[in-house]
């Protein structure tokens, strides 16, 4: 009986380390994406009078993305996420909270 509960530790172990590597991939992708939205959100609370600006004179949300990338330099998904972020999120504290969470995302 050891060896059969010890050949099946063995073909066990492997699975397990996939598991763990697969989860360890994902959450690490999912920071990835997550930090490079931040960057962007700290782009634009740099210049945030261009970027309102840039919003203001765009004729849909399609075109203000473009002027986005264009005029500050960022990605489509840092522009797209730009135009979703509400302006409460703008106040100095919430800066500092994406701050926080850019520093705890480069830590981890």
């Amino acid at each position: 009986m050891f060896g059969f509960r010890f050949a099946l530790n063995g073909i066990c172990y492997p699975c397990r380390y996939e598991v763990v590597e697969k989860r360890a991939k994902f959450q690490l992708a999912k920071a990835l994406k997550r930090l490079h939205l931040v960057e962007g959100f700290l782009i634009v609370t740099h210049s945030l009078d261009l970027a309102v600006q840039t919003i203001r004179r765009a004729q849909d949300s399609t075109d203000a993305i473009e002027r986005l990338r264009e005029s500050l330099g960022l990605s489509d998904e840092q522009a797209a996420g730009v135009m979703n972020l509400t302006l409460r999120r703008l106040t100095s504290l919430e800066v500092g909270k994406i701050k926080s969470e850019r520093d705890q995302l480069n830590d981890s």
